[in-house]
């Protein structure tokens, strides 16, 4: 199982790869548009436009995995013999987490500041940077990281919570989860209502199920591994069904809206779908994967690609727009540079710094 949840790693760090590399090719389409001479509203259902929306939907399951998987081995850390896990435990794990995500944050700022004053980017006060760190609004992707720092400081109550009440621990949390999710409905739709504010992504009541979900598996995994192997090809066929309802749900509610784009969120069946997904994949543990072994290894540097790839997807598809606008007429070509820029950027920048003197510090960069 152990094997499985880190393979489980690697093909969720691909498919956030692959969501970002797909919401670069909605911005070739639908607001770079006028750098090609291109109407955006007629790129709508267009054979691009739905290859891009498949993507979105097939890897919506990534950030719920990595949850999950982070959950499932603080449980592992903390032990049977234990009550709860340690503080010195969430201590490490938290400081692995805030080490490199304070150095790419600042690389971040450092180009920030080289915009304002080449490019005439837009400059911060000080308040907005303390803003930015806290809540990972430095990098649309950087909001996980304070997200996981919550949920590694909440561990030991979560813990002790889940030994004590496991299926209660699940219930509320699932509850929680489920309210948040339920108010992006009038929100994305565009219904103006006092209590439809939608909570931001970095807060861990968003996401706070896939966490204490991870934990309960960690301490149950016997009698949870025997489920999924039982159920597992149920959940594959449900996983499978709720590719195209779940599509199918997004353009509803994209079309009630009136919007030409609404910012992408987990909906209720997104949810249903990363459990089927997560679980039928943990309920094939013993099918071999072709590619396992890379999978293993991304899986293994999953927080270092997270941190670098979307920088370097950022600044490589501003310079396409700037510098060769044509390319973003053919959406998939320019959905194919954004992946392999992201995958191969953080990999190539991880072995240089293994193979420099800057190796003793390769931990402290990457995590």
């Amino acid at each position: 199982m152990i094997r499985r949840l880190l393979l489980l790693n690697g093909v969720a760090v691909m498919g956030v790869i692959l969501f970002h590399a797909a919401g670069w090719g909605f911005t070739a389409q639908l607001f770079w548009a006028d750098r090609y001479s291109a109407v955006p509203a007629e790129q709508i259902g267009t054979f691009p436009y739905y290859v891009l929306r498949l993507i979105e939907q097939l890897i919506v399951f990534s950030i719920p995995a990595f949850l999950f998987v982070s959950g499932f081995f603080i449980a592992f850390a903390t032990g049977r013999a234990h009550k709860t896990i340690s503080w010195k435990v969430v201590g490490s794990r938290t400081r692995d987490l805030i080490i490199p995500y304070t150095l790419w944050t600042i690389g971040y700022w450092g180009l920030f500041l080289l915009e304002a004053r080449f490019l005439d980017g837009r400059s911060y006060p000080l308040t907005e940077y303390v803003q930015m760190y806290l809540t990972g609004e430095t990098d649309p992707a950087y909001y996980y990281v304070p997200l996981l720092i919550q949920f590694y400081l909440l561990s030991p109550f979560l813990v002790l919570w889940a030994k004590a009440r496991p299926v209660s621990l699940l219930v509320v949390t699932g509850l929680i989860q489920l309210a948040v999710q339920g108010q992006y409905y009038p929100s994305l739709l565009g219904v103006d209502l006092a209590y439809t504010d939608v909570l931001p992504k970095w807060l861990f009541v968003t996401r706070i199920f896939w966490f204490s979900l991870g934990v309960v598996a960690g301490f149950h995994v016997k009698s949870f591994q025997e489920h999924l192997v039982r159920y597992r090809r149920g959940l594959a066929l449900t996983a499978l069904a709720l590719i195209p309802l779940g599509m199918i749900e997004w353009e509803i509610m994209q079309s009630i809206s009136g919007e030409l784009w609404l910012q992408h969120r987990e909906t209720l069946l997104d949810s249903l779908y990363a459990l089927a997904v997560i679980f039928a994949f943990l309920g094939y543990y013993q099918t071999k994967l072709r590619y396992a072994r890379t999978l293993d290894d991304l899986g293994s540097k999953s927080f270092g690609i997270y941190l670098v790839h979307t920088m370097a997807m950022t600044y490589v598809a501003r310079i396409i727009a700037v510098r060769f606008p044509a390319v973003l007429a053919y959406q998939l070509l320019f959905l194919l540079v954004m992946i392999v820029v992201g995958l191969a950027a953080p990999l190539v920048l991880m072995a240089l710094v293994n193979r420099t003197p800057l190796r003793p510090y390769y931990k402290y960069i990457f995590g």
